[in-house]
């Protein structure tokens, strides 16, 4: 069991963190092509080198003690993380297009794209279209091998495409192109909005089979908690991470904080090596070199950091105390709600549920510092001891 409480133990998660940004940016030079080289393969590595930048300038803000710019970091590695799975992983994409005439959609009928899988009308003038993956041929146009639908969305997508109610303000071309220009940037907010935005990035995860819904809400936890550092407009941003030091001289060091970015550092880094070589298993499949000890340096990562219970994972002993805890108060809510005389409920083993019947929790960084405080309700007669306690947690509830 990892020692991360004291702060002289936490230097282990953090070399644990530099090591997997590291194998991270070693992606590329463990690529053994075979008889010909794929250049998508190559893409894929630097994007997981991209991701270790990232998570590398986290990690140097929480080193810095700007935890609130680790997190802020955290959110776009997050997404950098799902849109690589889909990007690596995804056969089948969903979009949904606004504003779709009933004459553009007979037009669009005449003429389906060669990668639908299917399509339907939607009311408010919504169409949602399936798309399989791209093809790719060979010099006699048979299909050699496919690519994730989202690589054209990473080759394509313009995000600097000026919207038509701004053009008289920038300039941006010849006058005669004003109208190519607007469609082409209607088009591209229909692909951000329809591909590329969050709630679509997990809906098409969950379409491919790549995540459950039960991860879906899991990720949700996880995005809502770092947006609130992207878009600093409460005072949690703050209060959150530096406690009522706020009030006094800060930044400062701040272990649960600071544990909190290495898990997701180590979170993020081990979904992208693993969903790598899953990736690299595919045709046109590619050799790693010395992957067994990556693999094993990752189940050894993982072990370290389950107590985190990161997305897809299963929930550690504190969460199913906390789950039979939970369903006491539950109980006895009901029983007040229904008027009825309130009666002790009947105890449970935590260790009995399922990891199904245990549910998440919605502050990653509250519950770890309760995590660090451990458990103990008398009314549900139920107690958890951390293995790692901190006299500080018990200040932080």
């Amino acid at each position: 069991m990892p020692t991360v409480t004291d702060d002289a133990g936490q230097s282990g998660l953090k070399a644990r963190a530099a090591e997997l940004t590291q194998l991270l940016r070693g992606c590329e030079r463990a690529l053994r092509h075979r008889d010909t080289e794929n250049l998508h393969h190559r893409e894929f590595a630097q994007r997981a080198r991209l991701l270790a930048m990232y998570l590398d300038a986290a990690l140097a803000s929480a080193d810095a003690h700007a935890y609130p710019i680790a997190f802020a970091l955290l959110r776009c590695a997050l997404e950098l993380r799902c849109f690589d799975r889909l990007l690596f992983l995804g056969t089948v994409h969903a979009i949904v297009y606004e504003d779709i005439t009933e004459e553009e959609w007979a037009r669009w009928q005449e003429h389906p794209p060669g990668d639908l899988e299917h399509w339907e009308r939607l009311d408010k003038d919504r169409v949602r279209v399936v798309l399989r993956g791209l093809h790719v041929v060979d010099e006699q146009q048979r299909v050699v091998h496919d690519l994730s639908i989202y690589y054209r969305w990473w080759k394509l997508y313009e995000p600097f495409a000026v919207p038509a109610d701004d053009l008289d303000h920038i300039v941006s071309g010849h006058p005669s192109r004003r109208a190519e220009m607007a469609a082409h940037a209607k088009a591209q907010q229909n692909v951000w909005w329809g591909a590329l935005r969050w709630k679509t990035l997990t809906a098409n995860l969950l379409l491919n089979g790549l995540i459950t819904e039960r991860g879906r809400v899991q990720l949700d936890v996880h995005y809502r908690f770092l947006s609130v550092f992207v878009h600093p407009v409460s005072e949690d941003v703050t209060d959150a991470v530096y406690w009522q030091r706020i009030h006094g001289n800060w930044p400062t060091d701040e272990h649960f904080a600071e544990e909190l970015a290495l898990l997701y550092v180590c979170t993020f880094a081990i979904d992208e090596l693993q969903d790598f070589e899953r990736m690299a298993q595919r045709a046109p499949q590619v050799d790693l070199s010395a992957w067994d000890a990556v693999r094993t340096r990752l189940e050894v990562a993982e072990a370290e950091i389950a107590h985190f219970w990161a997305p897809g994972r299963r929930p550690y002993s504190y969460d199913r105390v906390h789950e039979a805890i939970q369903r006491v108060f539950e109980a006895y809510d009901a029983q007040h709600a229904a008027g009825v005389p309130l009666t002790v409920p009947p105890s449970m083993d935590p260790g009995t549920l399922a990891d199904d019947d245990v549910r998440y929790y919605p502050d990653p960084l509250r519950r770890l510092i309760r995590l660090h405080a451990g458990l103990n309700e008398v009314m549900a007669r139920q107690s958890w001891s951390s293995p790692w306690p901190r006299h500080d947690a018990q200040f932080r509830m």
